[in-house]
């Protein structure tokens, strides 16, 4: 599977397709088919000691009383509520992002409320 740009046109996207399958033997899907490369060097290893075993710790959970403090605080920012900027219509674009699910656009500011101040200043 391959992620391709919308922008390109029918015939690149064609051409593209058909060079990627052309050559699909020099793309290394899996270590297995990278040939000369041992798959310990991208392995993850925890070295312990000879005499150790490993051990299964139990998930660490909030106790009741914690956990409704933590609740009642999400609560509390959730009632407080949060301005949504909206983004542009024509201005959408410049805010596609690609991942394996599809394309995607933002149509309000992510990540908080970056440039807000200029936004509002600018929104009467």
């Amino acid at each position: 599977m391959a992620i391709i740009s919308s922008k390109l046109s029918k015939e690149h996207d064609e051409r593209l397709v058909t060079l990627l399958r052309e050559h699909h033997t020099a793309i290394g899907w899996t270590f297995a088919n990278i040939k000369g490369i041992s798959p310990a060097m991208c392995m993850h290893r925890i070295f312990l000691e000879d005499n150790t075993k490993p051990s299964r710790e139990p998930q660490i959970r909030l106790n009741p009383t914690l956990k409704e403090v933590v609740m009642k605080e999400i609560l509390k920012l959730l009632d407080a509520g949060y301005y949504q900027i909206a983004i542009a219509q024509e201005d959408q674009e410049k805010t596609t992002f690609t991942c394996p699910f599809g394309t995607f656009t933002f149509r309000r500011m992510p990540s908080g409320l970056s440039n807000a101040l200029g936004v509002r200043l600018m929104n009467p």
